[in-house]
């Protein structure tokens, strides 16, 4: 050990000689390679130094003063720059894959076209950095501040941004295919033609953001914030809506072909109605003395939302109903399909098939996935679970043997 601090002192009085870098600690026995010097730069000040295209490779900067340092072309593959102050830094394409940059200070830095693929950057500070082009494929960005931050391009397939805070930031045509962003804080961002193909918003904040012509096919948007939210020409195709609060959103162009919208809220939502033809709304160009069959539900013999009891052979009348086709689920008398039924509930215990005529339909809704409300019915049967599945399995097989 004596011979090796004698070493890191010979190594120390060099690096006195270099210009603008000043040694905090003497007597730390971390050594790295930077460049042409060989420097101890575990909490060191290396203000505005001038790295580019440094041979960094694995070397320890924990807690690293590096502000206004310039890293471009710099090879920091595996650094660990850990709560590292990089502070208006020029990271122009360096090469940052799998550094742990966790809890560092990288506000306003030039990250553009950086690699930082499998990147730690847990609770790092990227506040208004510039990633344009940068590659951020898996990497781990959970409770990031990334405010006002320039992604602009950038490439962040399966990467981790839960709980990260977006507001802001400009995310147009960049790749977040697959990623995390759950319980993020998109508010205000510019996600214009991003491409958002399985990501994970469930919960996300997404008000007023601009989602124009996003590709958000089978996306999780489960119980997500769109209020406000610009999603003209957006694609929706089987996306999970459920529970997605849509107030005031644009919805116009946007293609939700088999997504779920289950109890999405679309108050003054704006889109071209009808939003998708479901095949239940064709129900209504049937002549109005049609005679139609479809189905309710009951948990102990009582409907759940009413609490009505439904008795064989009798007709029920519904004075307080819903016209309403924007409300999915609202006052009036609710029928659905049998399998329908069977899916919303999985305690429900008895099932209803009732008729009614199609006069007596009151509202389907524009998004429904297969509940609609008419004003009066009359019960034929009632049938246990039991009976309810076996009834439907033995229609699917005969609906199957037609084709």
């Amino acid at each position: 050990m004596v011979k090796e601090n004698e070493e890191n002192r010979k190594i120390l009085r060099g690096l006195e000689k270099v210009k603008e870098i000043k040694i905090i600690n003497r007597f730390t026995d971390k050594i790295i390679v930077c460049g042409k010097y060989k420097s101890i730069l575990n909490c060191v000040e290396v203000n505005k130094a001038d790295l580019q295209e440094a041979n960094l490779q694995g070397a320890n900067l924990q807690r690293a003063d590096l502000q206004e340092a310039n890293l471009q072309g710099a090879d920091l593959w595996r650094a660990n720059l850990q709560e590292a102050n990089l502070q208006g830094a020029d990271l122009w394409r360096a090469n940052l894959q799998e550094a742990n940059l966790q809890g560092a200070n990288l506000q306003g830095d030039d990250l553009q076209e950086a690699n930082l693929q499998g990147a730690n950057l847990q609770g790092a500070d990227l506040q208004e950095a510039n990633l344009q082009g940068a590659n951020l494929q898996e990497a781990d960005l959970q409770g990031a501040n990334l405010q006002e931050a320039d992604l602009k391009g950038a490439d962040l397939w399966g990467a981790n941004l839960q709980g990260a805070d977006l507001w802001r930031a400009n995310l147009q045509e960049a790749n977040l295919q697959g990623a995390n962003l759950q319980r993020a804080n998109l508010q205000r961002a510019d996600l214009q033609e991003a491409n958002l193909q399985g990501a994970d918003l469930q919960r996300a904040d997404l008000q007023e953001a601009n989602l124009q012509e996003a590709d958000l096919q089978g996306a999780n948007l489960q119980e997500a914030d769109l209020k406000g939210a610009d999603l003209w020409g957006a694609n929706l195709q089987e996306a999970n809506l459920q529970r997605a609060d849509l107030q005031r959103a644009d919805l116009q162009e946007a293609n939700l072909q088999g997504a779920d919208l289950q109890r999405a809220d679309l108050q003054e939502a704006n889109y071209k109605k009808p939003l998708l033809l479901c095949d239940l709304y064709s129900l209504k160009l049937l002549p109005k003395n049609t005679v139609l069959t479809f189905w309710k539900y009951l948990r102990n013999g009582l409907s759940p939302y009413q609490n009505m009891e439904y008795e064989v052979g009798k007709e029920y009348k519904f004075k307080d109903f819903n016209e309403d086709e924007n409300n999915q689920c609202s006052a009036g008398g609710n029928v659905a399909t049998l399998m329908w039924c069977l899916k919303d509930d999985l305690d429900a215990d008895e099932f209803i098939e009732v008729e009614f005529k199609v006069k007596d339909i009151v509202a389907i809704p524009y998004i429904t996935d297969g509940k609609f409300r008419v004003k009066k019915l009359k019960v034929l049967r009632k049938l246990n679970r039991k009976d309810a599945i076996k009834l439907l399995q033995d229609t699917m097989k005969i609906e199957g043997g037609k084709s």
